[in-house]
């Protein structure tokens, strides 16, 4: 073991554990099995990894330990339960994942199902299609680029309602005559979230439907923390007290918003260590990608104190 007083506590945050199947990642989603093996072997040689509640009481008594970590999964893949939970009992970490309870069961995330139909597109390279998102005219075509039409469009469906939203896609899968729908990154089933915590993995809570918690009404932003927290507890049949925000993003209103609803934590994605001085209810978390072993400890060491 090499753990080091001087490492300041860090809380991970990762979301699918997979090879991507040849898909595009286009924001960094992904760690392969293999690399997320291999941070782990690095991550109990390097630091104490301790649950999320257990770095919440040390904030609470005011003795936050040095040389600690925290490993996060946030959306609620199946591939978590699949395939990261095996991988996390094996080595002896425990972790937390954040769901967001309005995909359980489904064939798709929506961004995903984006990315999906853009990169199977049969039709990209033969026609020009035009779709009218809100004001947006957004065209489709070989000159735009794929990356570029793929992260226009999410930035238009993000605030879209899911109605809306699913109505688009469905428009965009038809039109595009893109590949069968369905993901080997599929959400959680009912069943796998109560398997998932059935061991190392706490569950906690990540909404309804994966908004832009800034940009909703107070009785919209009330019922998607509120929601998700009851479909959770119900699921697990016990409390859930752990939050993350969508995105990372997170003001006044939604901090007072998951404090109202009984959370005793939430997580934000602000890429820094924890310190005395951070908010419970706004954590900092250092999002990890599908690097290699020597990668990762070399950033794990850029966090020393």
């Amino acid at each position: 073991m090499n753990i080091s007083k001087n490492k300041r506590p860090i809380i991970l945050l990762y979301h699918s554990i997979d090879d991507r199947c040849g898909r595009a990642d286009s924001w960094k989603l992904s760690v392969s099995p293999d690399n997320f093996r291999a941070q782990m072997q690095v991550l109990v040689s390097e630091r104490t990894v301790i649950q999320l509640e257990e770095l919440e009481q040390q904030m609470r008594r005011g003795d936050l330990k040095s040389g600690t970590a925290v490993v996060t999964f946030d959306d609620g893949y199946a591939n978590n339960s699949m395939v990261a939970k095996p991988i996390l009992e094996q080595i002896g970490i425990p972790a937390t994942a954040f769901i967001a309870t309005g995909f359980i069961g489904e064939s798709e995330f929506w961004w995903d199902r984006l990315e999906r139909i853009l990169t199977d597109a049969t039709l990209w390279s033969e026609m020009v299609h035009q779709i009218q998102i809100g004001p947006e005219l957004i065209e489709v075509s070989p000159m735009t680029g794929q990356a570029d039409t793929t992260k226009r469009i999410w930035a238009l469906l993000r605030d879209a309602a899911p109605p809306q939203r699913e109505a688009i896609l469905d428009f965009l899968e038809e039109s595009l005559a893109a590949g069968v729908r369905g993901s080997v990154n599929r959400p959680l089933s009912a069943e796998e979230v109560r398997k998932l915590s059935d061991g190392p993995i706490s569950v906690g809570a990540h909404t309804v439907s994966h908004p832009w918690l800034t940009e909703l009404t107070p009785s919209e932003l009330a019922r998607e923390i509120a929601d998700s927290k009851a479909t959770c507890e119900d699921l697990l049949g016990h409390p859930v007290s752990t939050f993350a925000y969508p995105f990372g993003v997170y003001d006044a209103a939604s901090l007072a918003a998951v404090a109202a609803q009984g959370f005793s934590l939430a997580c934000s994605t602000v890429p820094t260590p924890v310190s005395d001085d951070s908010d419970l209810f706004a954590l900092p978390r250092i999002a990890v990608a599908n690097w290699s072993a020597e990668d990762f400890i070399r950033r794990l060491d850029g966090e020393r104190g």
